[in-house]
């Protein structure tokens, strides 16, 4: 069993990463083998795609140092295959689509020790292990 991170969206700017990461910070400080040390955010990937990972970053280095064992598995949610279908499936705007892709790049950049991006193909979540 991980936590997992989704709904909504949880990266949707720097005010929602620093909330979510003060209770990750929390709840890795205390016993985190209740949850096998794992955490899977799963985001759209349009923040994070467009180049906003410097809180994310730092957040997910500050997490590191309280807790090096935690593993954060971040999945970029992609609805489709090009512009066209994720307007039909997800009801985006076209020009949206090239975030989801570079959100994967963009946090492959950040190069934490803790940080297992990934993608994902549709809706929901995984339960794939990325640990």
């Amino acid at each position: 069993m991980q936590i997992v991170v989704l709904g909504g969206e949880p990266l949707l700017n720097d005010d929602y990463i620093n909330y979510l990461f003060d209770i990750l910070s929390k709840l890795t400080e205390n016993d985190a083998t209740k949850f096998n040390n794992g955490i899977i955010i799963q985001t759209n990937g349009i923040y994070t795609g467009a180049g906003n990972v410097e809180t994310l970053k730092n957040r997910l280095f500050e997490l590191y140092n309280i807790n090096p064992d935690v593993i954060i598995a971040i999945e970029t949610s992609i609805k489709g295959t090009n512009q066209k279908e994720v307007t039909l499936l997800a009801r985006s705007h076209p020009s949206l689509f090239q975030y989801n892709i570079n959100s994967y790049y963009k946090l492959c950049e950040i190069n934490a020790p803790n940080l297992r991006p990934t993608v994902i193909a549709g809706f929901g979540f995984t339960t794939d292990k990325h640990f």
